[in-house]
């Protein structure tokens, strides 16, 4: 026996094959391995479209609805509100670090430093405008440390940290470095029941660089419990700062309060 698709609508006990189908696939102006023709897209000239500001009211920017914030042109010349005078970086990079494996444990650690000539930091040239200009110099540097241990079959705890800073010639905070921080964790499996709880502290910074705020240290607590219904299939709460911090994900001035204590419940498939 074999089946062929056909299209077939029974009315009064009769057949009617010869009918024909409304269904309409439109063909791609374009098929894999071909080349793609955009020219129908009414795209805004580079430039003309300025970025909006973080915290831009929603009747501020109904424009973008049908604009394209654009900064290269056809020719990948940089057009609008930009600062041409601004060199490439160049740096050295130094870069070291050890990893052990052991039965149970694993430990990883990492030191780094960044020189860089002609840094290309953001500044504020008066309230609330900002611009880029390359600096003489800047220095970040840091180390990067993390490590897993297995209990038993059911119990494992990670932990690790990330510590750096960065400074112009000139001694000062350079922008858009992060918050020292560090992190513990537990994961537990046993038969269809699944884990996991992490504490993050984030540390104080409070020597901010230009454009950015002193932001306070906080305790994130987050966690997750789940349970395979069926093979690859779970369901799973989650939750995200418990403890309710108040606090910034990143210094910049601009930036708002991360949300606060949230939970969830998911249903997702994981093939196998």
């Amino acid at each position: 026996m074999s089946w062929h698709a056909v299209w077939s609508a029974t009315r009064k006990g009769r057949t009617n094959v010869n009918k024909k189908s409304r269904l309409h696939i439109p063909r791609p102006t374009a098929r894999p391995g071909e080349k793609p023709d955009f020219s129908y897209l009414n795209l805004s000239p580079a430039g003309s479209v300025d970025r909006p500001s973080i915290d831009s009211r929603t009747r501020d920017i109904e424009h973008l609805s049908s604009g394209l914030v654009r900064v290269l042109d056809d020719d990948h010349v940089a057009k609008g509100d930009w600062n041409p005078n601004l060199d490439p970086e160049r740096s050295v990079n130094l870069e070291t670090g050890l990893r052990w494996y052991g039965k149970k444990l694993f430990v990883s650690g990492y030191l780094f430093r960044n020189d860089i000539d002609d840094y290309i930091e953001r500044i504020e040239i008066e309230p609330d405008l900002l611009t880029f200009v390359n600096l003489t110099s800047g220095t970040i540097e840091g180390i990067e440390a993390e490590g897993h241990y297995q209990i038993d079959e059911y119990w494992s705890f990670e932990f690790g940290a990330h510590l750096m800073e960065g400074d112009n010639d000139q001694g000062e905070q350079l922008s858009d470095i992060p918050a020292n921080r560090f992190f513990l964790g537990g994961r537990w499996r046993q038969g269809s029941w699944s884990g996991q709880l992490r504490w993050e502290e984030r540390a104080e910074k409070d020597d901010p660089g230009s454009g950015e705020k002193p932001i306070p240290s906080a305790s994130l607590l987050s966690g997750t419990l789940e349970y395979e219904l069926r093979k690859g299939l779970w369901l799973s709460l989650n939750g995200r700062n418990l403890l309710d911090a108040s606090y910034f994900n990143s210094p910049d001035r601009k930036v708002p309060y991360s949300p606060g204590r949230s939970l969830g419940v998911t249903l997702r498939w994981r093939p196998q």
